[in-house]
């Protein structure tokens, strides 16, 4: 295809994005080539013609430096679209998303008086991250997402608070003379230490697993179940992390393997796992030091998945099937207890509430038509970096 058909098929395919409100769409492209330019000329063409105000549009991205950007651009292109309604100096952009809604039959003044309403309302319009879409929904509906309104997100200081201390108490029971469990415990010490069982205890307290599946009684438990979804988060916040700037080879070819393994345990299973981590060259190692050259914010980030990932990874080499049982199987009640207490204290973090939305919209139809009749259009940018669960959890 020559590069003007190319050009012409592009530019009818993006017309088409901007103004066929009535299809679901999927744009794919490349790093800066307009993708979310296009999703606000969208937003425009929907208010203007008044397929949807403002309000019943959800614009959800990944991060909220994209938040922030979509909420600017948004509020330019309005500004843009309502001074030459009004016959005020016309830009480029706003001549052209007002000449689109002409050629749609919409007249100025109607055009005019619809932007006008969603300016007003911009401030509280549904652009946001994915966490921040979730935490207003599950907000909304406590009595359903059994959790108290004024819940926080956190994945740090006041998580530790509570579960330092009750860790310390249960290991002291459990591995005390009144434990119950000892077999069960002089199994699992003979496999991997105190320490990396500390980790895993953790790693199922997250929000990431499921609340069903640390409720079951049974006699085992299935470590992909357990921590598949909590694994693919991991997954997508190391490809994130990959790509700072200043990031040398050696930190970011860690970062690649850890995520590759991380999604063969996901898809696979814990020996898929084992596998890709005794393939690594680097995994089974300290990870490397970051340089002075990546951002302090970059560094703290790699670092907190550097100390999370990797300690989960590394206790998977000494674990066959019967050992991740019985470890999941001694961990579990902490796990339960502490994901209660959580709860009760009114604490998520960032994973929990991706998964809680998803649980919501999933077990609760009045819930999910509700949000359905608030929103008539969905927009996602950055969708390819969204966590896997958020998918579900939005598109229900």
């Amino acid at each position: 295809m020559s590069s003007i058909a190319q050009a012409l098929r592009d530019a009818q395919a993006r017309l088409t994005a901007t103004i066929d409100t009535a299809a679901n769409l999927v744009v794919a492209a490349g790093a800066g080539t307009g993708k979310t330019t296009l999703l606000v000329e969208r937003i425009l063409h929907a208010v203007g013609s008044g397929t949807a105000r403002l309000p019943e549009i959800a614009a959800i991205t990944f991060t909220e430096k994209a938040a922030g950007e979509l909420r600017h651009r948004l509020a330019a292109g309005l500004d843009a679209l309502a001074d030459v309604a009004h016959g005020r100096a016309a830009s480029e952009s706003g001549a052209r998303a007002l000449a689109r809604l002409q050629e749609a039959g919409c007249a100025p003044g109607d055009v005019a008086s619809r932007v006008e309403a969603a300016r007003v309302g911009l401030d509280r319009a549904a652009v946001s991250t994915i966490h921040a879409f979730c935490a207003d929904l599950l907000r909304s509906h406590p009595v359903e997402s059994g959790l108290v309104p004024g819940f926080v997100v956190d994945q740090g200081p006041q998580t530790r608070r509570l579960i330092d201390p009750a860790w310390e108490a249960f290991v002291t029971e459990e591995l005390g003379p009144a434990g119950r469990r000892g077999a069960l415990w002089g199994r699992v010490l003979a496999t991997v230490t105190l320490a990396d069982a500390s980790e895993v205890a953790r790693a199922l307290v997250k929000g990431g697993v499921p609340d069903d599946l640390l409720a079951k009684e049974i006699a085992s438990l299935d470590l992909s179940a357990a921590f598949g979804a909590t694994a693919l988060t991991w997954a997508d916040e190391l490809s994130s992390a990959a790509a700072a700037q200043g990031l040398a080879d050696v930190p970011r070819l860690w970062l690649a393997e850890a995520e590759r393994a991380l999604r063969d345990f996901a898809t696979e299973g814990a020996l898929a796992a084992q596998r890709a981590i005794d393939r690594s060259e680097r995994l089974g190692d300290p990870p490397p030091k970051l340089g002075t050259r990546v951002g302090s914010e970059d560094q703290d980030r790699i670092k907190a998945l550097y100390a999370k990932v990797g300690g989960f990874l590394r206790s998977f080499r000494r674990l066959d099937e019967a050992a991740a049982s019985d470890l999941l199987e001694a961990v579990r009640p902490f796990a339960r207890a502490a994901r209660e207490s959580l709860v009760r204290a009114g604490i998520v973090d960032f994973e929990g509430l991706l998964v809680r939305a998803r649980d919501l919209l999933r077990d609760h139809p009045a819930v999910r038509e509700a949000v359905k009749r608030r929103f008539r259009m969905l927009l996602l940018d950055e969708f390819q970096q969204s966590f896997q669960v958020s998918h579900v959890a939005v598109l229900q």
